[in-house]
């Protein structure tokens, strides 16, 4: 860039307003606290199986089994709401999740 085209972005930065301060409301820590909620038990049942079973390895792959039937009900549940085929919104959605597990395998996971 050249002096002049810099000089015009820090003239055009410098003509913004300032951003007004907003305090946080007990909305916005609700809102925190529930997002908090929902990936740590979205993600829990997925880590459980690293805490019973003591073969790593062994572990993993149910812990693939786990993600991959969430990802199967998720995707159900999305055909399902959105009034499409359920199954095959779930299947289509388990399809991507097998091809992300593999695609870890085959990277060395």
């Amino acid at each position: 860039m050249e002096s002049a085209e810099l000089e015009t972005i820090r003239s055009r930065l410098i003509s913004l307003p300032e951003p007004g301060t907003r305090r946080l409301t007990l909305s916005d820590f609700r809102t925190a606290v529930a997002i908090f909620f929902l990936v740590f038990l979205a993600t829990l049942p997925v880590a459980l199986p690293f805490a019973f079973i003591s073969e790593a390895h062994r572990a993993l792959r149910v812990s693939n089994g786990i993600a991959l039937l969430m990802l199967f009900l998720g995707g159900y549940y999305l055909g399902h709401h959105g009034r499409g085929r359920p199954w095959l919104s779930g299947l289509v959605t388990l399809g991507v999740g097998v091809l992300l597990v593999w695609a870890t395998i085959a990277l060395g996971g």
